[in-house]
């Protein structure tokens, strides 16, 4: 049963959906067997592909969120300012309003850490402009691995021929909010460095 397991991950997290498309079709054509569990996940998942195969959901803003973890996350912290099961409903509303300001407090710090800490390893970077500075560490580390694609296409005196980058599905951009290598390539080759704008504001 591991093989399809792995054969329905590969469903899930396919990048294209002609990916998507065959690797459901080899799941089916490698275990022809699975009726029952076929028919459920035709039944029950097909119906509501676009909420949950990478495929589909990549094509929105969503920095990489794709499962309920962040939710259980809240969960688990809101039962950790519940003294105990038996808690009336008044008091759960206001340990409710704790928790929420306890989480406001640590993002207020986080935010202001990420403002203070000066991003040493991308200043000076001339692709980069004044980013570091006003730029999520996160999104800069985004960004440099984006950077490291688009070089691949950068033609040197040693490589003067090099392959062009595969035509630029927007993907990257709608579900993070950063440029990709193809918008990294164009502002290489016009010699003009990315702005803050280019981030998305969150």
């Amino acid at each position: 049963m591991a093989g399809i397991y792995k054969l329905w991950e590969a469903v899930i997290y396919a990048h294209t959906e002609e990916d998507h498309t065959a690797a459901w079709l080899k799941l089916k054509d490698y275990f022809p067997q699975q009726t029952a569990i076929i028919k459920y996940m035709e039944e029950t998942w097909f119906p509501v592909v676009q909420q949950w195969a990478a495929c589909y959901t990549n094509k929105n803003l969503n920095f990489k969120q794709r499962t309920t973890s962040p939710v259980e996350s809240v969960n688990r912290y809101l039962k950790s300012f519940v003294v105990n099961g038996n808690s009336t409903v008044l008091a759960l509303v206001r340990q409710s309003c704790r928790m929420v300001e306890a989480m406001e407090q640590r993002i207020r710090e986080a935010t202001l850490k990420e403002r203070n800490t000066i991003k040493r390893e991308y200043l000076n970077q001339s692709r980069l402009g004044s980013t570091p500075r006003n730029v999520s560490e996160r999104a800069l580390a985004h960004i440099t691995n984006q950077w490291r694609i688009a070089l691949g296409a950068i033609p040197t005196k040693a490589h003067p021929q090099r392959p062009q980058l595969t035509p630029c599905t927007n993907q990257f951009t709608k579900q993070y909010g950063i440029p990709c290598s193809h918008h990294l390539l164009d502002r290489h080759n016009r010699k003009i460095p990315i702005v803050r704008e280019d981030f998305h504001p969150y």
